[in-house]
């Protein structure tokens, strides 16, 4: 049987003991699924089910609202283990998502040291890189040798959010370079970092907009991407999984946009139209099948469409389909 209809199942017949089970099983991303698809008491009676290490991996692939609506389902000891296992930017993402009045609450749940992290983020805007960094992150100097940056990862193993890459940074923490967990693989422990490290320094300001980011991310193909302030000083980083994230908010962004339409008038068979965002029109006509991934256009689709700077298309005959497929602000080709 399907998730979530096996968990609706144990949770219907009162099997916690199933439940349990089968949550056990699940990985992570595929419980948060189901936890999504179920009603408010079965979410409830699901939460129960899970010890605190589950919750807190379930709770860390929920989009924020969700996420904040379960962590306040709880009581406040299981709430302070779910908080303090958290990421500091998913922390960060969930209190924004609270209500003020329970803003300052889960902040005194936190350590110090989480508390001082969650607050340097929640200093930016939710929308700017350094609203989206994380700072669980691995610095290492260039004076260190191998060895001796290997057994400083041994004891952020278990914090740092990525450790593929490694930053080289200086006293005054500017970021130097960085260093590849592969590099310290094949190199000899005696091997100083200055030696094997990569003096590529891309970054982005704390202040850039999120989507200056993404940019970033996909053009250099980083799997993680510096935040630096005004003097260059390493602040955090971004993932590619809060990549993944900005480009979901800004793809939605781009079709909320499309809601605007100046009425049915306009839309007239064989004139033409302009549209300024290629990409997301490209993107959605793909996704809604309108237009094949391996062709560029059809005889049941545009008759005619160039992806350069913008898209200049003849409406066809089925362009009121077209339209209800896709909502596109569009404005006659002048």
């Amino acid at each position: 049987m399907k998730i979530p209809e096996s968990i609706e199942q144990a949770i219907e017949t009162g099997n916690e003991t199933e439940l349990k089970d089968i949550c056990k099983n699940l990985h992570p991303a595929d419980a948060a699924a189901a936890f999504t698809a179920l009603n408010e008491d079965q979410q409830e009676l699901f939460a129960k089910c899970l010890d605190n290490e589950a919750l807190s991996l379930i709770t860390s692939f929920l989009p924020a609202p969700e996420s904040a609506d379960l962590v306040a389902g709880l009581e406040e000891k299981d709430r302070t283990v779910i908080l303090e296992n958290l990421p500091d930017d998913v922390v960060t993402d969930l209190i924004q998502e609270t209500d003020e009045d329970h803003q300052q609450e889960y902040e005194e749940l936190l350590s110090e040291e989480k508390k001082d992290a969650v607050e340097t983020l929640l200093g930016y805007p939710e929308d700017s890189a350094g609203g989206r960094m994380t700072t669980a992150f691995a610095t290492v100097r260039e004076d260190m040798t191998v060895k001796e940056t290997i057994e400083s990862l041994e004891e952020i193993k278990e914090d740092a959010e990525i450790l593929a890459r490694m930053y080289v940074i200086d006293d005054s923490d500017k970021i130097l370079g960085k260093v590849r967990l592969r590099d310290l693989t094949f190199n000899k422990w005696s091997t100083p970092i200055r030696e094997i490290m990569d003096h590529e320094q891309i970054s982005i300001s704390a202040e850039a907009d999120q989507e200056e980011a993404l940019k970033l991310m996909v053009k250099y193909d980083m799997l993680a991407l510096p935040v630096v302030d005004s003097s260059n000083k390493l602040l955090g980083i971004i993932t590619f999984d809060d990549a993944l994230e900005i480009q979901e908010e800004e793809s939605t962004e781009d079709y909320n946009a499309w809601e605007l339409w100046p009425g049915d008038s306009f839309a007239e068979p064989n004139k033409a139209y302009l549209c300024e965002d290629l990409a997301a029109l490209r993107n959605h006509l793909h996704a809604k099948g309108i237009i094949p991934r391996a062709r560029m256009s059809s005889e049941h689709t545009l008759r005619s469409i160039h992806w350069d700077s913008f898209c200049v298309y003849q409406a066809p005959e089925n362009w009121q389909e077209l339209r209800n497929f896709c909502k596109i602000l569009c404005v006659p080709w002048q």
